[in-house]
Order: structure tokens, then sequence, then C-alpha cells
């Protein structure tokens, strides 16, 4: 059993669902040193810094393997050197106008979920250069059989059919359609591979990706939860993971919202087995003025898409693949290439709802998203959006 009430008393506790921060905010030790070398004329120094959980809030179960790689960060921490660098005097002159070397490491407690201890470890280095690296590293461990878990020993993880549920989670992380090139979002090659590094949540399996691992370094960290209700039948028997899953309750709707200019936009998706129930609220918060909401969907059919209901539209129409659109880019008519939903309204709050049948051929199903007038794209920040729709205007999307 989870030591929550225990914790309680002591820390703050969060519980983030949908996020990669730990759960557990607790008290921290905080260590710092720094290690110089020096000739006439120059100076270098590593500045180290270490932080660790306090843990005397816990009994044994969770203290003793806090314990241990508590002592080895104290370890790692004191042996690291300018000398474990190979940097000596003689480097000083090359370096001259190196900045300080810096490492900092912060070990904390992420996840419990009864056997398995969660640890995070944020790494960061500056050794010269333009930037320093950075990463986190999870440490998963059974506090009942007192071992360090692999991926391996949870997870037949090699399986084909387990790689590509993983990889369609993956894609739909990051609304990538399912046809769609990885190179195209910053992947190095068009080749899905499985981190090898990932935390035990209550939902799912969170994988963890550090820059230069699939993506150039400005890409920054990527990771993705895998959900347990998606993989239960790839667990390892007798895996301590097969109960923390089983206790797993998947929700068979999820809630998107984007800011507007002046107003929101919220799109509610509910999955039937057979088809998706979407219903899209907007809000409006100034003059009455039209403005269309558009919705499209790439790699469906038309027949796909049927309305249920509306409130506050003046006018709704379903442009199927082929029909005569309008392109902003090119300030022409085009030929639509996949499905279209425009709905008009002067209101400044209406509704939506359409059902999306699935198609056999397609893991999963993808949306554009804007709500726009005549002249604006009312999406917010919209300049950094990734996607476009086929009429060229900046759209977000979501993929389920």
């Amino acid at each position: 059993m989870k030591y929550i009430m225990i914790i309680a008393l002591f820390a703050s506790i969060l519980l983030s669902e949908e996020s990669n921060e730990p759960i557990y905010k607790l008290k921290s030790i905080t260590i710092k040193q720094s290690d110089c070398i020096s000739d006439n004329k120059n100076k270098l120094c590593l500045n180290k810094e270490l932080t660790y959980p306090k843990t005397d809030i816990f009994k044994d179960t969770l203290l003793n393997p806090l314990n241990i790689y508590i002592q080895e960060a104290k370890d790692n921490f004191e042996k690291e050197t300018l000398k474990s660098y190979d940097i000596t005097i003689d480097d000083l002159d090359i370096l001259l106008e190196s900045p300080d070397y810096e490492t900092s490491t912060e070990l904390k407690l992420f996840d419990y979920n009864t056997p398995i201890l969660s640890l995070e470890n944020h790494l960061y280095t500056y050794l010269g250069g333009a930037h320093g690296n950075y990463g986190i590293k999870y440490i998963n461990y059974n506090v009942e059989s007192k071992k360090e878990l692999s991926l391996n020993d949870l997870v037949d993880f090699n399986n084909s059919k387990f790689l590509n549920i993983a990889e369609i989670e993956y894609r739909k992380s990051e609304n990538i359609l399912p046809s769609e090139s990885l190179i195209n979002y910053g992947w190095f090659e068009n080749k899905f591979q499985l981190a090898n590094n990932f935390a035990i949540t209550q939902d799912g399996i969170l994988f963890s990706y550090d820059p230069y691992e699939i993506k150039a370094y400005s890409a920054g960290m990527t990771t993705f939860l895998l959900r347990y209700d998606k993989i239960i039948n790839y667990l390892r028997p007798n895996t301590p993971l097969i109960d923390i899953a089983q206790n797993y309750h998947p929700d068979i709707s999820k809630e998107f919202s984007s800011e507007l200019n002046n107003g929101k936009v919220k799109i509610t998706i509910n999955d039937n087995l057979s088809y998706l129930l979407i219903k899209v609220n907007v809000e409006i918060y100034d003059k009455n003025s039209e403005r269309w909401l558009s919705l499209s969907f790439p790699e469906l059919s038309a027949d796909s898409i049927t309305k249920v209901s509306s409130k506050g539209v003046n006018s709704f129409k379903i442009y199927p693949n082929s029909s005569k659109i309008y392109n902003k880019k090119s300030k022409r008519i085009m030929r639509a290439k996949y499905p279209l939903v425009e709905a008009t309204s002067k209101d400044n709050q209406y509704s939506l709802s359409i059902k999306i049948k699935k198609a056999s051929h397609l893991p999963y199903i993808c949306m554009n998203y804007r709500v726009t007038t005549k002249k604006l794209n009312l999406l917010k920040d919209i300049y950094y959006f990734d996607f476009k729709d086929q009429q060229g205007f900046n759209v977000k999307r979501v993929c389920y």
C-alpha cells in the first residue's frame, strides 16, 4: 500500500494526470562543491550541485531503496572532478576563454505504485562548447523483490504487435497522421524506436527520449504515455505490473481546449467503439460578426461524417473529397483532398456535434480545427503551430 497518508503530513502531494512531473513534492537537500585548478595566469573550476529528497518521513519499505540510490548519487558526486574529465593544468592555456564547467544532479521520488518505486534523476552537464547537455534518467525498483527493473522484465517489448501499438500511441500523442513520415516531425529517420528510459505510473508506462536520441538538440526532450489498456496483453506473466494495470480504468472521453482571441474553443471526444462523437463548443467575447468553425479530417471520407446536432449555428455544410474549396495561400479555388466541415454563426456561444464512423484502414482519426472570420484566424498564437490545413490556414490538430 502506498504511504500517501504519511507523505501528506509532511509534504505537498500533487496528483498530476497527463503530466510528466513527479506526483510527490518532497523537501530536499542540496550540496554544492567546486573543484578548481589554476596556474599563474588561468583558473578553471568544475562547479557541482547535487539535490536529493529528504527521507526521514518514510518507513523501511521505501526508505531502504531510496537511501541506496541517494548514496550512489553522493558517491558519484564526490568522484566527479576535473581530473575525472581528463582536465589538467596543462590544458588551461587551451581553455583560456572557456567558462567554468558545471554539473548538476537532482534525484526525485517520481511515483510509487505498489510494489514499484519510480525515481527521476535530472542530469545537466556543461563541459565547454556551445551549450550543455541534459536529460532525465528513470529508475524503477521492485521493493518486494529488491530488484531494479528493466523494460524487458515487465513487457515483451520486442513483440512486433507491441511495438506497433507503441508507435500508434506515440503518433497520437504528437498529433502525427498515420501515413506521415516521422522525419517531418524532427526524427532523424522514419523508423520508430522505443526508448529504454521509462517510468511506471498509475495510468501507464511513461517513455522519455533525451535530446539527440531521436531528434536534434533544439527539439528538447520527447515523452509519451503508453496506457495500460493498450498493452495489458503484452505484459510479462507474474510481473507486478499486471496488478497495477488491472486497477487502471481508461476514460472513454477526452477534452481538448484552445484559446481564441477574445474567446475559447473546447472539444469533447467520446469513443463509442464503432464511432467517435465529437462536440465542439465555441465562445467569443466580442461583437457579433460572422465566424467559421472549420473541421477537416485527413485520410477520411465524407460518408464517415454525420451531423448530430447544433446550437446557435446559422449554416452547416460537409464538403466531400474533390469538392471546390478556397485556398488561402494560393488565393484560388481548389479541389478538396479530404472532407471539410464548416459551420457559421454570429452568436457569442455556439456548438456543433458530429459523429465520425471509424475507418477499418486507420488505427486512429485526426481532426484539424480552426475558428476564423473573413479576415482573421482567431486561434491564439497561430504562428507557433506546426500544422496547416489543405486551405493554407494555420490550424490545431487532435488525434484520437
